[in-house]
């Protein structure tokens, strides 16, 4: 597959980046290597291997949540600057 200037730009606007000519005449090429390397990742035979959800092996190391030491709502609210009804009052965030 022959990819254009005008493919770069397609390409490019979809990704909402900016390409100036220079880039252009580079990314053509590359995006016809990129086309025949997927081409080539196509063959090879996947049969029995299981689908890869993550890059690494990630393993969960962390204990379950067990509460300890909780304070009561009234010793916790005691602890902070500002509260309204019950609540923690903080900054808006918008």
């Amino acid at each position: 597959m022959t990819f254009t200037k005008e493919d770069v730009l397609y390409f490019a606007e979809f990704a909402h980046i900016g390409v100036d000519e220079a880039d252009q005449q580079l990314f053509a090429p590359q995006l016809e290597e990129l086309v025949q390397f997927t081409n080539v990742l196509r063959e090879i035979d996947t049969e029995g291997v299981a689908p890869m959800t993550h890059g690494l092996q990630r393993v969960n190391v962390m204990r379950e949540d067990e509460p300890n030491n909780v304070l009561s709502r009234d010793e916790m609210l005691s602890t902070v600057e500002e509260k309204a009804d019950g609540m923690i009052v903080v900054p808006n965030t918008f």
